[in-house]
């Protein structure tokens, strides 16, 4: 009997220990497997024959990381295949499974603060447009809800997929109101569109900005070439390139929460949302302000900022001391005007794939201009343990319009000659001759 007990002891304490052991010992997070798993690493010769593209058996997962994808033998040879030493099995029931995308260019979350704060103006896949009417339609309904005299933002409308086949203008939205300023933005970010109480009040800012009281919403043709004017000298409402657009998007009222780390960590959990959701594990953000870091920082604080995000910087450009490149040169302690790219010696310029999660922003000149405080901002406490979620990407530099919108600058003059570009196409943000590799500039 004292053998049977000392023996059924003895086993508890086996299975008790067997079960630290297996649980101290985990070989992986997750592992994948029982479906068809692409890795998607065929050379762009191989790519071509699709019925031989390169598949695994079993992806396992630990920390974040992959630490196995190939055959079951192999898996099994190294327990992968054994529940009791991994956290989590899939069983993808012949599912097929991808790599996470990697999204090349995007203004990420900007989309998540359209879905909060704008009307969905896309057309098929991403919105139900098929006209202008539509448009008009779907602003009214927005206006209807909106206390008078606010305005009413649109998003994503595309000239080349509604029956129209034309940009909408002041007259077209006018009629999904008058008593609201409406303001709308092409799918490419290089159009825009208002009606006249915008205009209006787009006028009015810009008279109050010059100090000229007799500034009226006719001068506004003569502020870029990129607001269109009819023949009778008023704007038609049709705004091309960011810097016409610009003219009525700064008189936009902005919400009260605008800039704020609460509005950010909304939108970032909204776009860890939909990027997640379509399979995308990084996403870029095209135009970046450096200054904003605060707010990249506190969303993955906050646990909300789960993907990666590259951040594309925008680069000096022509457009005098308040170029937001300029600013973004000075935030990080460099020279505002001289060189394009040279730090100085005791600041190092942050290079592509480097880890900003935990960077402290410096103390600079410049840190008032967008209320930060002049000794500098340490990163948040809340990212002590977190890395490689914010990372630099490179600088952006923009040197013209849009291929979508055809202001882009091509080589062969009459590529778009089916359509009618602009009168002003390309547009340039420098000079033909400077940009161009054989003036040895």
């Amino acid at each position: 009997m004292r053998k049977r007990i000392v023996g059924c002891c003895l086993a508890l304490i086996y299975f008790w220990g067997a079960g630290s052991l297996a649980i101290a010992g985990t070989l992986a997070d997750s592992v994948y497997y029982n479906g068809k798993i692409y890795t998607m690493t065929e050379t762009k010769e191989e790519a071509k024959r699709i019925s031989k593209a390169k598949t695994v058996d079993v992806v396992a997962v630990k920390d974040g990381k992959i630490i196995f994808a190939g055959k079951k033998r192999a898996a099994r040879k190294k327990g992968l295949l054994n529940p009791a030493r991994i956290g989590k099995m899939v069983n993808l029931r012949g599912k097929a499974m991808l790599p996470g995308f990697i999204d090349s260019h995007s203004h990420y979350p900007g989309s998540a603060t359209s879905d909060f704060e704008e009307v969905n103006l896309n057309s098929a896949p991403l919105g139900p447009m098929e006209n202008i009417a539509g448009y008009i339609d779907a602003l009214k309904s927005k206006a209807d809800d909106t206390v008078a005299g606010e305005w009413v933002k649109g998003w994503g409308y595309d000239d080349s997929l509604v029956q129209d086949n034309r940009h909408p203008d002041k007259k077209d939205l006018d009629q999904a109101s008058s008593a609201h300023p409406i303001y709308v933005s092409h799918s490419s970010g290089h159009f825009g569109a208002a009606n006249s109480m915008a205009l209006e009040l787009a006028a009015a800012k810009r008279a109050n900005e010059t100090g000229n009281p007799d500034y009226t919403i006719a001068d506004l043709c003569g502020e870029d070439p990129g607001v269109e004017c009819g023949d009778d000298g008023l704007p038609t409402g049709r705004l091309i390139e960011v810097n016409a657009m610009g003219i009525v998007s700064g008189a936009v009222t902005k919400p009260a929460d605008y800039n704020s780390n609460q509005a950010f960590v909304r939108d970032s959990a909204r776009g860890n949302q939909v990027y997640s959701a379509v399979g995308v594990t990084t996403a870029d953000q095209g135009a970046s302000i450096m200054a904003t870091l605060p707010q990249w920082q506190h969303a993955v604080g906050s646990d909300v900022q789960k993907i990666r995000v590259l951040l594309h910087p925008l680069a000096k450009y022509n457009y005098g001391p308040s170029d937001v490149g300029l600013l973004n040169r000075a935030w990080l302690g460099w020279d505002m005007y001289t060189g394009f790219n040279a730090p100085p010696a005791d600041r190092s310029e942050p290079k592509p794939g480097d880890d900003l999660t935990r960077y402290d922003i410096p103390a600079t000149p410049v840190n008032a201009f967008f209320g930060l405080p002049d000794t500098g901002v340490p990163a948040p406490a809340s990212v002590s343990d977190k890395n490689d979620i914010i990372l630099f990407g490179g600088w952006k530099g923009i040197f013209d319009g849009s291929n979508q919108g055809l202001t882009g600058w091509f080589k062969t003059p009459g590529y778009y000659e089916a359509y009618t570009q602009p009168d002003d196409a390309p547009v340039l943000t420098y000079p033909a001759e400077k940009i161009d590799p054989e003036s040895g500039e």
